[in-house]
């Protein structure tokens, strides 16, 4: 029987797709070098990359959303700000995205002004 693979959703400007094994190294070099900035609910890791462009991991975890509805619907609402505001990003990162149990109901705003503390972010 074959191992199961952790899952993550990335955003690039060609879409979202998911990220597996070897071609999530990046994941780990983000945890490993990159800074953070924290808000009440939203964590965000960031590390410079060498491509052209942004790359966004969400992590939405399982511990702290039971429903899977719950999560995937965290995960549309970033995924949606992220590719709106993916153009205002200065300079190319790696930028990881990780939600705790809190009140949600301005993800927006928090996620912007993460961004805005990181200076990746230009209004």
């Amino acid at each position: 029987m074959a191992k199961t693979q952790k899952k993550e959703l990335v955003t690039s400007p060609k879409g979202m797709h998911d990220v597996y094994g070897e071609d999530a190294q990046y994941i780990d070099r983000v945890f490993k070098e990159g800074s953070a900035v924290k808000g009440s609910f939203l964590f965000i890791r960031y590390s410079k990359n060498n491509l052209l462009f942004p790359r966004f991991v969400l992590i939405v975890p399982a511990k702290s959303f039971n429903k899977a509805t719950a999560r995937n619907r965290i995960k549309r609402v970033l995924s949606e700000i992220v590719r709106k505001y993916i153009k205002n990003i200065s300079s190319p990162h790696d930028i990881v995205i990780m939600i705790k149990k809190g009140d949600q109901k301005d993800i927006s705003r928090e996620l912007t002004e993460l961004l805005l503390k990181t200076n990746l972010w230009q209004k």
